[in-house]
């Protein structure tokens, strides 16, 4: 499963949060269909105007990153109205199971930092076709998510203001890209954060606490 118009993309390994890419697109005109590919060596929530495609978490899901990765495949055409001019990509990239910092067998097993790739295929009412894949013009933000871990916990500092960063590359990988299997998870409920916690550094001033990855309103999985 190729994609044709996107790259690999990566923030600094020292940006020291999870990141946000983001993309500022134009649209030619009025959306017939759009359809979006991703995947991450890591794990991703994808946004379009702020509203996540997916109610799933842990995507891409669990693969032997060294030799395959999943991509899942999204109809997005609901989140472009007719009369719809400009939209923001963004997604938000997690260490999940490819860039680990603890696995049973070794640190970081099958990459050192996440990355993540998409590719978004807009038909137009006219007939034509426009494609926004990942690469050098997707800007690199800043997270309140401080540290995002599979088998670990996240921190995250809520009031964190979002900054842009200038560190960025392109990177390559070797991971053939199959297309989703499996079951899929979703939030079942949602813990509210009731008590909050003193940074463990003595910072009086920053108070952090725990919380999923990507909070969600309750919803149930379905099978695409």
């Amino acid at each position: 499963m190729k994609f044709k118009n996107a790259q690999w993309i990566a923030a600094r390994e020292e940006i020291g949060c999870c990141p946000f890419f983001r993309k500022e697109i134009t649209l030619r005109g009025e959306v017939k269909k759009a359809t979006l590919r991703a995947s991450a060596m890591g794990m991703y929530r994808f946004y379009i105007d702020e509203k996540d495609v997916s109610s799933f978490l842990f995507m891409p899901g669990w693969t032997d990153y060294s030799k395959r990765v999943q991509v899942q495949t999204y109809d997005v055409t609901a989140f472009f109205d007719a009369g719809k001019g400009t939209a923001r990509l963004s997604a938000l990239i997690g260490n999940g199971w490819a860039a680990a910092k603890l696995l049973a067998w070794q640190e970081r097993p099958y990459a050192p930092f996440p990355s993540f790739i998409a590719e978004m295929t807009v038909l137009y009412r006219d007939g034509t076709k426009e494609i926004f894949g990942t690469d050098e013009s997707w800007e690199v933000w800043t997270s309140g998510i401080l540290s995002s871990e599979i088998y670990l916990f996240v921190y995250a500092d809520i009031s964190e203001a979002l900054e842009t960063e200038d560190g960025f590359e392109v990177v390559l990988s070797a991971a053939e890209r199959i297309g989703a299997y499996g079951a899929c998870v979703s939030v079942v409920f949602v813990v509210k954060i009731s008590v909050f916690v003193e940074d463990l550094r003595g910072d009086k001033g920053n108070f952090r606490a725990a919380r999923p990855f990507a909070p969600h309103a309750d919803v149930s999985c379905e099978t695409r």
